[in-house]
């Protein structure tokens, strides 16, 4: 009784599983899903033009951070709360390339990276 029971359970279990190893594919159209972006479809977040952001080290000073802005011709729009973290832009015609480098090279700097559009889903 006791084998049979096993028996019956594994079959009941994986059966179903068995047969669709070998099973030829179906021919049927796969319904699309409406309205729902695939991976490929999904946008990427563009970068705000000339907007990048700008994370410090603690030691760094007002003054050797205000100092550094005016070297390299940054305009500080905000600071972003209470971080060490800067929302600046730099000009599109002084070669932003060349001013991103200097920056990042700058002892002090974490990092700069360009401040990215977010979107939001649903209503």
């Amino acid at each position: 009784m006791k084998r049979f029971l096993i028996v019956f359970f594994a079959a009941l279990f994986f059966g179903p599983l068995s047969h669709s190893f070998g099973a030829k594919k179906s021919e049927e159209a796969v319904p699309e899903r409406v309205g729902v972006p695939t991976m490929s479809e999904t946008p990427r977040s563009p970068s705000v033009p000339g907007e990048y952001l700008i994370s410090f080290e603690a030691s760094v000073s007002d003054a050797t951070r205000a100092d550094l802005f005016r070297k390299w011709g940054v305009k500080e729009l905000e600071k972003v709360g209470s971080t060490p973290l800067y929302l600046i832009e730099v000009s599109e015609k002084s070669g932003p390339e060349k001013i991103l480098a200097g920056l990042r090279a700058t002892p002090g700097v974490r990092y700069v990276e360009a401040n990215l559009k977010m979107h939001t889903f649903g209503p």
